[in-house]
């Protein structure tokens, strides 16, 4: 153990993850806290659960303009410049925020959700090209699983951050969350770190009209993994919307009902704990599809007993099984990325774009069901949907997802 940490601490590609880990945080807790709080006080100014899932869809509409722009835009931002544009974007979400408490008017918050949905691309973006442009092939994943982690522990302090927070109000829980963006941006300044990054491709001028060309034609061979991507993404949404009011409602009945998104959060740490000591070489897609089935089955009880502990303990088990999912439907989109080459951008896109359309629809869907259903039950249906959706995945997906290469190359 001592000589792996000494490994670790001489290599200076690790050094510089540490860093940058350091930064992402800070971002990350930021970002949770916020999760957190949008929803409720979305829906108190407006009153709908369903009118709620519209406003927050508009972020992810942002997003999806953005990763539409990335071939044609934003290929030659370095690292740095993209966390910059991130913080600028996520102190004018908050910011834009602060003004909702005092004037709680639609525009004003609308304009908030398309600052959310720009600073988190743009950090999904920077966090892609530091990991490209830092880490040797063979590192990647053990450098994704480190930050999925962080992720996912940031996401679960940050609900009992905000549940203590909100006691000072909403200003000053919104202030606090400016305090921590400010800290991590400091952070980012003071360190004199060198980003190495990677151009992904040198490229010609690409319209918008040609990029939706090209996500059609890689689409119609890979479509099961972008549909089970959709689905898991959609159903990550639906925690972030109607789970963070649920959330709110069980603390009121229990301090410890409070842990239902801190629980969610948290599954994903077992993401780790199984693939980091484990190689999947074979069987990714029908495992990631066997392993939504089972997480589909679980979240069907979780009304079969009407009591806090017993919707932890299923919101934790199903959350860990479709966690599990996750970097499998990344190792497939990995390989892909790998046999495309130099035009392996329109993936990327494609892939981003995806989870975008996932949380246009996903908040939309929460409130539309919490309004007919009402909020706990709404988590049986989203059950029923991924039994349906992986169970027809594991029946249609081909043994192997071949790419046009000849087609594709001729994109260039």
């Amino acid at each position: 153990m001592e000589e792996n940490k000494r490994r670790f601490l001489s290599d200076p590609m690790w050094r510089q993850v540490s860093v940058f880990l350091l930064v992402m945080f800070f971002v990350f807790l930021a970002d949770s806290m916020l999760s957190d709080f949008v929803p409720g006080f979305i829906q108190n100014v407006l009153g709908s659960p369903l009118k709620m899932g519209l406003v927050m869809s508009t972020s992810s509409m942002a997003g999806f303009v953005l990763d539409l722009l990335f071939a044609r835009v934003l290929r030659n931002l370095n690292v740095g410049k993209m966390v910059i544009l991130s913080f600028v974007g996520c102190v004018m979400f908050v910011g834009l925020l602060i003004l909702a408490t005092f004037w709680p008017w639609v525009p004003i918050i609308v304009m908030a959700m398309l600052m959310w949905g720009l600073y988190y691309e743009f950090f999904g973006f920077s966090s892609q090209k530091f990991v490209v442009g830092i880490a040797a092939p063979q590192q990647r994943t053990a450098v994704w699983a480190v930050i999925e982690t962080l992720r996912a522990i940031a996401y679960a302090l940050g609900p009992i951050g905000l549940a203590w927070a909100i006691t000072m109000g909403e200003v000053a829980s919104l202030l606090l969350v400016l305090a921590i963006l400010c800290a991590g941006f400091l952070i980012f300044s003071l360190i004199k770190t060198t980003y190495k990054t990677e151009r992904l491709v040198e490229h010609q001028q690409i319209t918008m009209w040609h990029e939706l060309k090209h996500w059609r034609v890689l689409f119609v061979h890979i479509w099961p993994m972008v549909i089970l991507g959709v689905t898991l993404a959609m159903i990550d949404a639906v925690y972030w919307t109607t789970g963070t009011l649920v959330n709110d409602a069980l603390a009121k009945e229990n301090p410890l009902g409070g842990l239902f998104m801190t629980v969610y959060m948290l599954s994903a740490v077992a993401v780790g704990v199984v693939f980091g000591r484990r190689e999947v070489k074979k069987g990714k897609k029908k495992l990631a599809e066997l392993l939504t089935l089972a997480s589909g089955v679980v979240l069907i009880s979780i009304t079969l007993i009407q009591a806090w502990w017993w919707y932890l303990i299923v919101v934790f088990v199903s959350s860990v099984l479709s966690a599990l999912a996750w970097p499998l439907i990344d190792a497939v989109y990995t390989d892909l990325l790998a046999r495309m080459g130099r035009e392996n951008i329109h993936m990327i896109g494609l892939k981003n774009s995806s989870n975008s359309i996932a949380y246009m629809i996903g908040p939309v869907l929460a409130g539309a069901m919490a309004t007919i259903a009402g909020e706990l039950p709404s988590f049986r249906y989203l059950g029923w949907f991924l039994i349906v959706v992986s169970s027809l995945l594991l029946i249609f997906t081909p043994k192997k997802l071949k790419l046009p290469q000849t087609e594709i190359q001729s994109w260039e």
